[in-house]
């Protein structure tokens, strides 16, 4: 019996640590990041903050088509402000629309 998880999103600001490919999901990536904000999106449940109350580190595996961190260049040691939602126990996707990244000075 499949659970199905209920609309959410989150914006997060973190610290790119790695970034390789997702292989349970063909042309995804799996961007690491150690999370330094989340904040909840208007009229939306925040089930990222939820999570990371509940680990050790504020540490999160974020799934990206592989086309966007090509294209935006994400690599270790970048920050990265996205919106994100959970889509099960250990997947969080990206909401490709809304995403920045900021190099290192």
């Amino acid at each position: 019996m499949a659970v199905s998880m209920i609309e959410n999103w989150s914006n997060i600001l973190g610290l790119v640590q790695s970034v390789g490919e997702y292989e349970e999901l063909h042309g995804f990536d799996c961007v690491v990041m150690l999370v330094e904000q989340v904040e909840p999106v208007e009229g939306f449940p925040d089930l990222v903050a939820t999570y990371l109350a509940e680990e050790d580190e504020p540490r999160l595996s974020v799934l990206m088509p592989a086309e966007v961190v090509t294209e935006f260049e994400i690599t270790e040691g970048v920050l990265v402000e996205c919106r994100v939602r959970r889509a099960g126990p250990d997947r969080v996707f990206l909401h490709r629309d809304y995403l920045i990244v900021r190099r290192p000075v």
